[in-house]
């Protein structure tokens, strides 16, 4: 793993709350609150208007953490009175929404201006010599725990960390950032720029550099490609893992059963739990309540990350249901409250298992594969080319992204607004259908008109046919009328024989004007034929396009409906090879930043990089 040689930055950005010096009362007694005291009860009143208020855990931890911070934790809502802190609360809206809209826009360019400045001095840090981001260089302020899924703590009171709880990295030869810090050390092998211990969860909270750190995407790029070497390894980890579990090895039988479970269930290892996840569960934390087994088929079923049912039913070889019973039977007889089937086997030794096996591979590592497997042979399979247009490809690379979420069981809450969502869309259906109803509409006049027009041809095209004859009949008549005899008896008779040539062509001329109209009202109407062509083509373009955008409102109905309770984007962000979709979107005319965000394009920007070389 390559070192950092130097890191220079500026530690964490704190936030600075003042101290109003509010005060509640308890009983009817006026109490004035502490600095955090204040703190947690302007945080309390900000969510009166929520539904956290009716949730009986949430407000008996709020008020448990209130009350041991007031001194007595046996505090209700119904003791205190918090007149005081919600006409603060209401003055400060009251003064916000009084604010004009110049007000409003000029505050926003001030607080821009602050943000910008904040970025240039806590935002970047100096990294072997260049100038590199940092992602998330200011520590979350003290503030009610909400949590994720039926979080047993939602509720109770999350404490932001001060100077004096931080840890800072940085390189020997680098100034020491002003304060108190718990300690300041030098860890170049790793990339974090601050850590300290959230004092709610016990877990290590870190600020890292940005994901577009060359270092973090060397190391990014490193990662996939260990994952690839999964697909070129994948019979030797199986018969390795299976030769394991049929081994006289007990120890390593155990965790071979785990990796097992975590190649064929594609299942975290689940000792990495994060803080704002309830009881996670993963391979190595399994439980015999979590587990059925029917002959050669096991049913597991747990709460998982972010405390979602975890659900699936396979069918086993017998030599691993046979192991796995054995582990059961033996975390029933340990006499523990909560048996683990696993007990005493954690990510370490899972990991050490893969790494024996294939260099540097880790159970996370096996994750990103097969989430990047299932991505590619969806998108191998889908009738996608590059004629398509641009929403059919979104949907093929947002179910192939789907594929893996799935895979992984990344699953999310149904949007609250589901209905009004599915109602919008129904009537954005009934529009799109009535713009194809009213374009068909539109052709079909149009088509009619053309055949009145060509019909008009025909008959222009008939009456120059016509004035044509006409004229070479005159013209026969004007040669019958000179090859007369000349010899007149009088001179009336020669009279009357040259008027009857003067008049025999002024015929000609006139019925020559009536050729030359006629031909004329033939480009006419040729011509409005033409523009009838246009007519009809421009009214079968425009039915085209009603119906094309019908699709892509099905088509972006289809997507809601179908990762409706799925979470894409952790699947993406950590878990899916960018190149996947990069190649596939050289193969069928799709950029790959159409799909991916701002902030994953920069994430992965070594992906074009890459491809160059």
């Amino acid at each position: 793993m390559t070192k950092i040689e130097q890191l220079i930055h500026n530690g964490v950005l704190l936030s600075e709350i003042p101290y109003l010096e509010l005060s509640i009362e308890i009983n009817g007694k006026v109490h004035k609150l502490s600095e955090k005291q204040e703190q947690m009860a302007i945080a309390w009143v900000r969510k009166l208007s929520t539904v956290y208020v009716e949730d009986p855990i949430f407000c008996k931890n709020y008020f448990k953490d209130f009350g041991e911070e007031i001194g007595d934790a046996s505090l209700t809502d119904d003791n205190i009175d918090f007149s005081e802190v919600i006409a603060y609360v209401e003055k400060q809206k009251e003064i916000r929404d009084a604010k004009t809209k110049e007000q409003k826009k000029q505050e926003r360019e001030e607080r821009k201006v602050i943000r910008e400045q904040l970025k240039e001095k806590y935002g970047t840090a100096t990294l072997d010599g260049a100038q590199v981001e940092i992602s998330n260089y200011t520590a979350e302020p003290s503030s009610i725990f909400m949590g994720r899924g039926e979080h047993p703590m939602r509720g109770k009171w999350k404490e932001g960390p001060s100077k004096a709880d931080i840890v800072l990295n940085l390189s020997p030869e680098a100034p020491r950032p002003e304060g108190e810090w718990l300690e300041i050390v030098w860890e170049p092998e790793c990339l974090w720029i601050a850590k300290w211990t959230d004092k709610l969860s016990g877990k290590t909270k870190y600020v890292w550099l940005s994901d577009t750190t060359p270092i973090k995407q060397d190391r990014e790029i490193e990662k996939y490609d260990k994952a690839n070497l999964v697909g070129d390894n994948l019979e030797t980890i199986r018969n390795q893992i299976m030769s394991a579990i049929s081994g006289s090895d007990k120890r390593n039988k155990k965790v071979a059963t785990a990796c097992y479970i975590i190649d064929h269930l594609n299942i975290r290892v689940g000792d990495e739990k994060d803080e704002d996840e309830a009881d996670t569960v993963g391979a190595t934390t399994l439980r015999p309540e979590h587990i059925k087994i029917n002959g050669s088929t096991v049913i597991f079923d747990f709460l998982g990350k972010d405390s979602v049912e975890w659900h699936k039913e396979r069918e086993f070889p017998e030599i691993f249901v046979n192991s796995l019973q054995e582990l059961i039977n033996e975390a029933n007889e340990s006499g523990n409250d909560k048996p683990q089937i696993f007990s005493d086997i954690g990510s370490r030794h899972v990991n050490a298992f893969f790494d024996e096996i294939v260099d540097g591979l880790t159970a996370k590592v096996f994750r990103t594969y097969h989430a990047t497997t299932v991505v590619r042979n969806f998108l191998d399979e889908s009738d996608v080319d590059p004629a398509d247009p641009d929403f059919a490809k979104k949907e093929a690379a947002v179910m192939a992204n789907r594929e893996a979420a799935v895979e992984c069981t990344h699953k999310k809450q149904e949007p609250k607004n589901w209905e009004n969502r599915m109602q919008k869309y129904r009537e954005r259906k009934l529009k799109g259908q009535e713009r194809i109803e009213k374009a068909n509409d539109n052709q079909t006049k149009r088509e009619e008109r053309i055949e009145e027009l060509k019909g008009n041809l025909k008959l222009r095209k008939k009456q120059v046919r016509e004035q044509e004859k006409f004229l070479a009949q005159t013209k026969e008549d004007l040669a019958v009328i000179k090859n007369m005899s000349t010899n007149f008896a009088t001179q009336r008779e020669k009279d009357r024989h040259k008027n009857a040539i003067v008049k025999a062509k002024k015929k000609i001329e006139t019925v020559k004007k009536k050729v030359v109209a006629a031909e004329k009202r033939v480009e006419t109407a040729k011509n409005q034929v033409e523009r009838g062509k246009n007519s009809v083509g421009t009214a079968k373009e425009r039915v085209y396009k009603a119906k094309l955008a019908l699709k892509k409102i099905e088509s972006q109905e289809k997507i809601s409906k179908k990762t409706k309770t799925w979470n894409l984007g952790t699947s993406l962000k950590s878990y899916i090879d960018p190149r996947v979709y990069y190649d596939w979107g050289k193969e069928v005319d799709y950029d790959w930043r159409n799909y991916y965000s701002n902030a994953l394009q920069r994430k992965f920007s070594w992906v074009e990089r890459d491809a160059d070389e």
